[in-house]
């Protein structure tokens, strides 16, 4: 793919122009037909390739393969046929080297040109790490790379036309019809090219549904806790970091945070009286309602116990304020972080799950309470209309203002879930 966008580089142009979903406007909807209508698209630029163009790409696919030959002849194992003798120039007989012989000139004799593009090509693959270097003079190195490469192919041209390959090898293998076998191998560079491309936009659909769909949730995230911005841990360490560390379950835990702080605040009351007054028709109610009110208060400290260790004198933050006045990160330093990261993802998966099971339970429960009609596993509360007395009305409004707020925020993790457990690479 990466020569391909030298040789093709307006095939490229176009692809990222007509293909790319993050191209599509933010008021599209995501769904089949339009990944369906891209895929199209990306087939029809493919059929529309010049041939001269797919000719110049092949061209330049048989010569990379002629080089990948070309760097793994042995020519150590054929120096080391030669003996040399103190009064004589090095030899060897020749049928004793006549594998190594076919070998060399099945290649040499059969070699390709090398553009000066398809080196540019090599070298720019090679140095992807440094193009971000400020002292990286791109032009002037792959410049300086190319003139010593053509040097190089140069001296190569010459052993190739000042050594006979071909008939010293028809000799050695004692048959005067020898010839190389003509280089197969590439015949299908350009199904390989199609579906590389199909691959890349599969994971680029992937990346952008998951995009839109965060999106989505910090919308719906800010309108239920009524703020302008989706809510974030107070304290972030990784992002202090010279290098990118990712905690993924940053929007929930976020959401957590706020939820105990501002939510919880509203709900926990009607929560609270349904656990010391609530008439439970069935004891198995009564005790799962018990269970998941305390969850759910524990939950609460867990969570501020979480951020706790993400302040710079934390257990956790106090190691990511080491490495953020590191002068170099060493490898141990390095792995710490990463392993310090993976370990605060899991627990807040765990703190999530936990959330989304105690959410469930007392939805089941809210549901069956405030339901008219009796269920033989959530069943009412024989006091359901006493509650309150007078305000008993108001009291029921506000158990169902719990339910959906219970509800809403559930279906949040559920839909963060998804989109914060990383891809497969």
């Amino acid at each position: 793919m990466f020569l391909g966008s030298l040789i093709m580089k307006n095939v490229n142009e176009i692809i990222a122009d007509d293909v790319d979903p993050y191209k599509q406007p933010q008021d599209k909807t995501v769904s089949q037909e339009l990944r369906n209508s891209l895929i199209r698209k990306l087939d029809v630029i493919f059929q529309e390739i010049p041939v001269a163009e797919k000719e110049h790409m092949y061209a330049a696919v048989q010569t990379l393969e002629w080089m990948k030959r070309f760097i793994h002849l042995p020519v150590d194992k054929f120096i080391s046929r030669f003996m040399n003798p103190v009064d004589a120039r090095p030899s060897c007989p020749l049928n004793s080297v006549s594998d190594e012989l076919e070998h060399f000139a099945q290649v040499l004799c059969t070699a390709k040109k090398i553009q000066p593009v398809l080196i540019e090509a090599l070298y720019m693959f090679s140095v992807q790490t440094r193009l971000d270097e400020d002292d990286f003079d791109i032009e002037a190195e792959t410049g300086a790379f190319i003139s010593a490469a053509t040097e190089q192919i140069a001296l190569i041209r010459m052993f190739i036309n000042g050594i006979p390959l071909k008939k010293l090898t028809a000799v050695s293998l004692h048959t005067y019809i020898w010839q190389p076998a003509a280089p197969g191998g590439v015949e299908d560079w350009f199904i390989i090219y199609k579906t590389t491309w199909r691959k890349i936009f599969d994971a680029k659909w992937n990346e952008w549904t998951r995009y839109r769909k965060r999106e989505s949730i910090k919308q719906t995230i800010i309108q239920l806790l009524g703020t302008d911005e989706p809510p974030q841990l107070a304290n972030r360490p990784w992002e202090t970091l010279r290098e990118e560390q990712n905690f993924h379950h940053d929007i929930s835990m976020g959401f957590l945070k706020v939820f105990f702080s501002t939510l919880f605040l509203g709900i926990a009351r009607p929560l609270k009286i349904i656990l010391i007054e609530g008439e439970f028709y069935q004891r198995e109610n009564k005790l799962e309602y018990t269970d998941s009110y305390n969850e759910l208060n524990h939950l609460a400290q867990r969570i501020k116990e979480f951020e706790q260790k993400l302040e710079a004198d934390g257990s956790i933050g106090i190691f990511f304020e080491q490495a953020k006045v590191e002068t170099v990160q060493t490898i141990q330093s390095r792995t710490k972080i990463e392993t310090l990261i993976r370990s605060l993802d899991s627990e807040a998966g765990i703190l999530t799950a936990q959330f989304c099971g105690t959410a469930r339970s007392l939805m089941a429960l809210l549901k069956g309470i405030l339901s008219p009609v009796r269920d033989k596993r959530y069943d009412t509360l024989a006091n359901i209309s006493m509650i309150e007395g007078h305000q008993n009305h108001l009291f029921q409004q506000k158990l169902k203002t719990t339910l959906d707020k219970i509800s809403q925020s559930y279906e949040i993790l559920k839909e963060l879930e998804l989109i914060e457990t990383p891809l497969p690479q």
